[in-house]
């Protein structure tokens, strides 16, 4: 899935790809999902597997702030 690819991206990368090749640099501490679609559930269990997957720490928003 094309959003979950890009956001393993710009966690991985810190860079956001905003035209075809250009990108501008971002540190990402945190992520929204937001839970207002049909599919919320099912796309926080998907995003959540493949950042694990890409070795990416989960963590509660208390425990980086």
């Amino acid at each position: 899935m094309k959003p979950i690819f890009r956001v393993v991206r710009i966690i991985k990368n810190n860079e956001v790809a905003i035209l075809l090749e250009t990108a501008i640099p971002v540190k990402i501490n945190t992520i929204c999902i937001h839970v207002d679609g049909v599919n919320a559930l099912a796309f926080a269990e998907r995003i959540s597997k493949s950042l694990a997957e890409s070795d990416i720490t989960i963590a509660k928003v208390s425990e980086i702030i």
